[in-house]
């Protein structure tokens, strides 16, 4: 054995114990883990209390890549108490180069089915390299998608219920656009929608199938831009505000947050403005009026650093992600740490003020590998939320990488006060290193997260991973985790089975 295959493997199995000393040891779905009195946190002091993961929609039979559900992403409307749940289905593909659908569930406050699992794009065109949005407002739920073609457009479609409708196209011109994020705001009743316009870069792998739907241009000078818009009970759109968001230096990977007291928005992406290296990639932000126009200088969240990996079909990124609190905004990305003969990953953070004012980074949560055994690059999504009633966010962690002993993937937790501070699982003590609730391990990647809140300290994470009775390697179904932070959120005949960490 070379001294570098020693060192790296001493290495591997070193951040293995470190991940395991973190509590994947601890993760027995039904069972109950109590852990000894630790201090009380004056910032919340309330318990994290986990349901274990339930199934709720996928498709199976085919027993091959058809049986693939993945990317789910949730939103709650509190004028009728339901979630729906959108994710990216395989099962009207007819080869390897055949589009996706996006299907949806929705789902009771209680995380419950109300109905059966349903269409909601006409046909397979979703580009499979852009994961959907939906976003809820005054009893309707928009769902929004990238359709793959000459050039990638946007398309929506008004949920209601289960009935079918006709997909209605948003963006589209002579450049592509892909990759929307979608929010609702309540005080002017209009949805805001960002996106990309123009080629994308990098998009995620997608078990083996060519995911450049709209373009994987190294030399691409795409931009954000966001729109506003209206939408009638008889599904007309009409659009409000139109404004570009970034300049034209290769931005990607939008993700929007409103202002509770909507005076303003955050919008976060990666840039690739500083660097021509292929994989080099900065995290801006920018606040918004709700006319959509700048409200002072770009934001630079993170500084340019390499994403490249070993292999360079690379689709690790930073990935960023933002959530909004009564006071400010919490921005979270992935970030490369070198250390001793392997490139580790973390989950950083940093709190943006109402005013723009940056805090310091922080380390949010430990990706628990290193770069993978076979040469193969890692994969990881991110999702953040706010629960308004214990001031805090909810982000999460799902990731992936193949190990010596084969595919490692996990879903996870970490709770953080609205003020920066980190926030032990279990109780809500701070903590000054992260410290996860974990929700689920497969041993597949595709695993996507997507969180939602219902208020009252209830929160939905939402995943994908294969089914227990899987039969082969291509099944993915589609999964929720509820809970709640404070009181248990009780379903009313139901009993919880809570998970409780360290």
């Amino acid at each position: 054995m070379s001294m570098r295959t020693f060192v790296r493997s001493v290495a591997r199995c070193w951040y293995w114990r470190r991940s395991i000393s973190v509590g994947v040891s601890l993760l027995f779905i039904g069972s109950v883990l109590v852990a000894s009195a630790i201090a009380a946190n004056p910032l919340a002091n309330v318990p994290a209390v986990l349901k274990s993961p339930v199934r709720i929609g996928g498709a199976g039979g085919r027993g091959d890549a058809r049986d693939i559900d993945i990317y789910p992403v949730a939103a709650y409307d509190p004028a009728t108490e339901r979630y729906l749940v959108v994710w990216m289905s395989a099962r009207h593909a007819d080869s390897r180069t055949s589009g996706l659908d996006v299907y949806g569930r929705l789902l009771d406050r209680y995380g419950r089915p109300l109905e059966q699992e349903f269409r909601i794009s006409d046909d397979s065109t979703v580009a499979r390299g852009a994961l959907p949005t939906v976003a809820a407002g005054n009893g309707t739920f928009v769902v929004a998608w990238s359709v793959r073609g000459h050039n990638c457009t946007v398309a929506l479609q008004p949920v209601r219920d289960t009935a079918a409708s006709r997909d209605k196209v948003l963006l589209s011109g002579a450049t592509p656009y892909h990759s929307p994020h979608m929010q609702y705001d309540a005080t002017r009743q209009q949805f805001v929608l960002v996106a990309v316009e123009g080629p994308d870069y990098l998009p995620p792998a997608l078990g083996g199938a060519d995911t450049a739907d709209c373009g994987n241009d190294p030399a691409s000078t795409s931009r954000i831009i966001a729109r506003s818009f209206t939408i009638d009970t008889a599904g007309q759109v009409e659009v409000v505000n139109e404004q570009a968001v970034s300049p034209a230096v290769g931005a990607f990977r939008p993700h929007l947050a409103l202002h509770p007291a909507n005076s303003h928005y955050v919008v976060v992406w990666e840039d690739r403005r500083d660097s021509n290296a292929a994989y080099a990639l900065a995290v801006y932000g920018q606040r918004l009026t709700p006319d959509l126009l700048a409200a002072g200088d770009h934001l630079v969240l993170a500084t340019t650093q390499s994403y490249q990996n070993k292999d360079d079909d690379t689709t690790w990124t930073a990935r960023p992600r933002v959530a909004a609190s009564a006071t400010g905004f919490l921005s979270v990305w992935f970030e490369r740490k070198g250390e001793v003969a392997e490139r580790l990953w973390s989950t950083v953070g940093r709190i943006i003020a109402a005013d723009g004012t940056l805090a310091a980074p922080f380390e949010i949560d430990l990706v628990s590998f290193a770069d993978p055994r076979f040469e193969q690059a890692p994969t990881g999504f991110l999702d953040a939320v706010y629960v308004p009633d214990q001031d805090e966010y909810v982000v999460g962690n799902a990731t992936f990488a193949e190990r010596p002993w084969g595919f490692f993937s996990e879903v996870r937790l970490q709770r953080v006060a609205a003020g920066g501070q980190l926030l032990r699982f279990q109780d809500g003590a701070t903590t000054a290193t992260p410290d996860s609730g974990f929700l689920d391990l497969t041993r597949q990647d595709r695993i996507g997260i997507g969180l939602a809140s219902a208020g009252n300290g209830e929160i939905l994470a939402v995943y994908s991973k294969p089914p227990a009775t899987a039969t082969h390697g291509q099944v993915f179904d589609i999964w929720h985790v509820r809970g709640g932070i404070g009181a248990a959120p009780q379903e009313p005949s139901g009993v919880y089975l809570p998970l409780i960490v360290r």
